[in-house]
């Protein structure tokens, strides 16, 4: 199983690695260093079909376009646009089961 987030923040033409896991384990290596520290995803579910990506300290920086990857059967890729309206604590996205 592949999960790759990535985001086009304003300003910024092309995704940038947000969070991946691969391999069964999360893979950081290539991780925007804006983010660094304030992703993850629910590990101990994504067999289950959870592949939400939590982002914690969301500031007014992380408003944009983001993209999710999952390979599934078939692939699943989806967009979303994150807009702030003031500081938050903890953004949840929720995607639905990929089975």
């Amino acid at each position: 199983m592949t999960i790759c987030y990535g985001s086009a923040l304003l300003g910024h033409r092309y995704f940038t690695p947000v969070h991946s896991y691969y391999d069964d384990q999360d893979q950081l290596g290539h991780q925007d260093p804006l983010y660094k520290g304030r992703t993850s995803l629910f590990n101990d579910q994504i067999s289950g079909g959870n592949a939400s990506l939590r982002l914690a300290r969301v500031n007014l920086q992380d408003q944009g376009r983001y993209q999710c990857y999952a390979s599934t059967s078939p692939d699943l890729e989806i967009y979303l646009n994150l807009t702030v309206r003031g500081e938050l604590k903890f953004y949840f996205y929720w995607m639905s089961s990929y089975e």
